[in-house]
């Protein structure tokens, strides 16, 4: 029988494991929409067995695929390795055909592949970006239990196996304390007035967020406890573990009862209430994995600070712990240390006696993923080197650079797995971004009878980091099967060329404009803003001067260059006309597929002309600001140094008038927390993009003249 005349898939399989059910139905789905025939019955039909084998010493999340004369066998070491062996195969289904599948080994590249999701869970207990809008739209979502079956599905789909859930003090929204049984907070209420909020979280409830609250479900705390073991349950059956990270000291969620609670470190009653409300936490929701803690952000940062801060975290957290060791022996939990702020060989021994397995988690990219698939931060910081002996790792992926459009470079996302330090000791990752919740999209502006889910408006991100986590030897023709399924009438290579082309800009324009921009809250590359008051807006010309590039890139910044003449290293025109080419490039190949392409395709192809436009600019403002400083740095006033600069920023001007008018036909302006709620339309910024030319023309003149 030749294996192009089948014209069936059958499972052979029978079941009652939720994960393995799941992966059949994925499987079914896939063989319907090839075209072909599901179960018995057919003529010539494909044969999938699966075995799960009992060894402990098998890999649980690893399989093998082996074919077989009529069909092929899935060998996983566990439930895990079931549910990811048949959703290979299905993928393999969809994108050619089950002739296709070929013999294969895995085993998971990275033990964990997380995603981090600051959770908004009410206004009253907010997450760490609630005076933004994108967590204001989310509070609905989080109480809708479709919305997290439908996240906690796809996940599962893209590889992921931990879903890590961020709020500052979460407790009164999610557990009835024994100890403090008025801090539980029935309902779920949203505010219609943003809070004025500190980037360390202090504010996200003032006095204008209380006057204005409204209640958008009606639920009381025991129903609210269902409903979280329900979400956490259906986790499980997807082999998706969940943790729920806290900052510290915060006591939103508690100012209505008469307890004494507050954020003071050396309040008893903070301490007795914190401890409490952890164990209750661990005791309500037995499928919790763990927490992960942080010794900051509102806690004490003086010279001496970070000893009190780790005492008084094992006087709750710790504690708490090791009440519920006591009672519960078998369970294993996690307790995740965030290192920043702290020393971890202190925080080791303040710990030691907790019992559980030493952890820490360090913020590999900072805020800015998308800069070098190598950051230097970790080695700087001497992370490794601190960290103590037979403890493991995880590593926070902070994607802080894209809140409106999309990338798409399978390459920079393998290198950057593969480059993953000490991977020995390395529990996993756990990717998202700090100043937006991954929610339901909230931007477009023309109507949708259904809003998606962000994490399938940025499908490919969230598809690349998964799938390449579990398996970084993953082809770029596999991702180019993936475009193809899900945008069939485009060219596969054509697209992918288009998107490469577009994704390479803002890592260009942060490795060029990068000492200075570590965090969110310095540098939002798709608006060129930093904070308004915390730091100081819009960068100008002369913000990109006086930034230097990453180390060890080999790029010149512009002061260095006009010193040297530019005689070792990549020269800041030269950046430049890297990123005109790359917009050429992507603009190119997205305009050949437009005539063909369907409404979520012209979406993308929009987006990444989007970035070409975005990329011009930088190109011509790298060159205005460069022309600006040869102004500078001379002994008498270069005026033909000053009309290149005009000359640049004009054009620079241009391609941001075109930027700005392209994204907000499509999408709202939105309000950013990391920009200190600032209502971001990038056509409001036109002002200070064209100031830029007016600094050029001033530039060397008395300025009070």
């Amino acid at each position: 029988m030749s294996e192009s005349m089948y014209d069936t898939v059958q499972f052979d399989a029978v079941t009652d494991e939720p994960a393995i059910a799941f992966a059949t139905d994925r499987l079914r789905d896939a063989t319907i929409r090839s075209g072909l025939g599901w179960g018995t019955g057919g003529r010539q039909p494909y044969r999938v067995g699966l075995t799960v084998e009992a060894d402990a010493d098998a890999d649980r999340q690893g399989y093998r695929i082996d074919r077989t004369e009529g069909g092929c066998t899935v060998i996983a070491g566990g439930r895990a390795g079931a549910l990811y062996g048949l959703l290979r195969i299905a993928e393999t289904v969809r994108a050619d055909g089950p002739a296709a599948i070929a013999d294969e080994q895995k085993t998971p590249y990275l033990p964990y592949r997380g995603i981090k999701f600051n959770a908004p869970l009410d206004a009253r207990t907010p997450g760490y970006s609630d005076d933004g809008d994108s967590a204001a739209a989310a509070v609905s979502d989080l109480w809708s239990f479709d919305f997290w079956r439908s996240l906690l599905d796809r996940m599962a789909t893209e590889r992921y196996n931990l879903l890590s859930l961020w709020n500052l003090h979460p407790f009164p929204s999610m557990v009835r304390v024994p100890e403090y049984p008025d801090v539980a907070l029935d309902d779920v209420m949203v505010s219609d007035v943003r809070p004025v909020a500190h980037t360390t979280g202090v504010g996200m409830v003032d006095k204008r967020t209380r006057e204005s609250l409204r209640t958008v479900a009606t639920i009381g705390i025991d129903d609210k406890i269902d409903f979280w073991r329900r979400v956490m349950a259906h986790a499980h059956d997807r082999c998706i573990e969940i943790m729920i990270f806290t900052w510290n000291v915060f006591s939103y969620g508690t100012d209505h009862t008469s307890y004494g609670i507050d954020d003071r470190m050396d309040n008893p009653v903070t301490i007795d209430y914190t401890r409490a409300s952890v164990r209750a936490l661990l005791r309500t929701y037995p499928l919790l994995a763990g927490i992960g803690i942080t010794a900051g952000e509102h806690m004490d940062r003086s010279e001496h600070g970070a000893r009190r801060n780790q005492a008084w975290l094992r006087s709750t957290y710790g504690a708490a712990l090791q009440d519920i060791a006591a009672e519960q022996p078998d369970r294993r939990l996690r307790l995740i240390h965030r290192s920043h702020w702290s020393d971890l060989q202190e925080v080791s021994s303040v710990f030691d006696d907790v019992g559980l397995p030493a952890e820490f988690s360090y913020k590999y990219s900072s805020a800015h993923l998308h800069t070098t698939t190598e950051p230097p931060y970790i080695h700087r910081d001497g992370f490794l080197d601190q960290l103590p002996a037979g403890a493991r790792f995880w590593l926070t992926v902070r994607d802080d650079d894209y809140y409106l459009l999309r990338p798409g470079d399978p390459a920079f996302v393998r290198d950057y797995l593969r480059r993953l330090p000490s991977h020995a000791r390395l529990n996993g990752f756990y990717l998202g971004p700090d100043g937006y919740t991954i929610g339901r999209e909230q931007l477009r502006l023309a109507p949708t009878d259904d809003r998606e889910l962000v994490f399938d408006r940025q499908w490919y991100l969230f598809a690349m980091f998964g799938q390449l986590g579990f398996d970084p030897h993953l082809t770029d023709g596999y991702f180019r099967d993936r475009l193809r399924v899900r945008y069939p009438a485009a060219d596969p290579a054509t697209l992918d060329d288009a998107w490469r082309a577009a994704s390479m800009i803002i890592p260009a324009v942060n490795t060029f404009h990068f000492e200075g921009n570590k965090f969110d809250l310095d540098w939002y590359p798709e608006a060129c803003l930093s904070h308004p008051r915390q730091r100081h807006g819009f960068h100008t010309v002369h913000d990109f001067i006086a930034a230097t590039p990453l180390p060890g890139s080999g790029l010149l910044g512009i002061v260095e260059d006009c010193r040297t003449g530019g005689a070792d290293g990549i020269r800041p025109g030269e950046v430049a006309d890297r990123l005109d080419r790359a917009a050429t490039s992507a603009t190119a190949a997205a305009e050949r597929l437009r005539a063909a392409a369907d409404p979520e395709l012209i979406e993308l192809l929009d987006d990444i002309v989007d970035l070409a436009e975005l990329g011009c600019y930088y190109a011509d403002k790298i060159r205005g600001a460069a022309a600006t400083h040869r102004v500078i740095a001379g002994t008498a006033l270069d005026e033909d140094a000053r009309q290149q600069a005009v000359t640049h920023l004009e054009n620079a001007s241009d391609h941001w008038a075109r930027y700005a008018g392209r994204v907000h036909r499509r999408y709202r302006p939105q309000r950013l927390s990391r920009l200190g709620g600032r209502m971001v339309d990038l056509r409001d910024l036109q002002h200070d993009v064209d100031y830029d030319i007016t600094l050029a023309r001033a530039v060397g003149y008395d300025e009070h003249r």
